[in-house]
Formats: structure tokens, sequence, C-alpha cells
């Protein structure tokens, strides 16, 4: 990352989350890693199943990004 010049993760996430960016859970990872919600980062806007998630990716203007 250091070599490409790009933030850490959870920097990368901050600049994400204070832009504007909406930074959503996956319901699947969370329950395989046996995590729960005070694991994750406070800026999470939630947590989407992958109906949840198709629903979401199906709108004009809409752009993902996998971390």
């Amino acid at each position: 990352m250091e070599k490409l010049d790009m933030p850490p993760v959870a920097e990368f996430l901050e600049i994400l989350s204070d832009s504007g960016c909406k930074l959503w859970g996956c319901k699947l990872a969370i329950v395989m890693f046996h995590l729960n919600e005070e694991d994750l980062i406070d800026d999470l806007d939630g947590i989407l199943t992958i109906g949840d998630f198709y629903n979401r990716a199906d709108h004009e203007g809409t752009h993902l990004l996998f971390i």
C-alpha cells in the first residue's frame, strides 16, 4: 500500500465516510467470521444481506467498492 501511496484501510474508510460515501457491512461475512456489530467501524451505515445488496446496487448512479 505504501508503494502505491495508498492510505491504510482504516484511514481510507474514514476518507470515504467523510466524503459522503455509504459504508455497509456484509451480513454473510459477519456471520461466517463470528463478528458482532461492536467489532465493526463506527462509520458503518448498516449491515446488508445479499438481497439488500442487489436491491441497492440496481439504481442509476450507484458505484460499488469492495474492500
